[in-house]
């Protein structure tokens, strides 16, 4: 059993779970329940993206660690593969953090910019390190 992808499994999934209770509780607060809102400075516009943007990502990052669990199946996922799992989390993570925390969807943002970027490059190479297992 590889207790780092089930961490980080739990983690991704608390983060959309956890999003979208914001994105409720954010809707409550400002009582508009139709719509992301049009204002990219807004908490509900902000609270949505937030939500939708993981959610978009997630999923195909859990499967991916239930794919690398069977091709890891009694094997050690070794350090590279340790590394970028915990990466990808903590990415994801940190792009969240940025899509809420910024002043507008409008502009650039440090943080978003970060676990965007991240989330590509971790997210390549596990795909890279699982077709190269799967050829080798």
């Amino acid at each position: 059993m590889h207790v780092i992808l089930i961490i980080c499994s739990a983690v991704l999934g608390l983060l959309v779970f956890g999003l979208g209770f914001n994105v409720s509780m954010t809707r409550a607060r400002t009582k508009d329940v139709h719509s992301a809102g049009s204002d990219p400075a807004g908490a509900m516009m902000k609270s949505v993206r937030a939500h939708a943007n993981a959610t978009e990502y997630c999923g195909l990052i859990i499967a991916l660690f239930v794919v690398t669990t069977l091709v890891y199946s009694g094997r050690d996922l070794g350090l590279a593969m340790t590394i970028l799992v915990v990466g990808v989390t903590l990415a994801r993570l940190i792009h969240a953090a940025g899509m809420l925390t910024c002043k507008t969807l409008a502009e650039p943002n440090p943080l978003r910019f970060v676990g965007a970027l991240f989330t590509y490059l971790f997210g390549f190479a596990i795909c890279l390190l699982l077709l190269a297992k799967a050829l080798i």
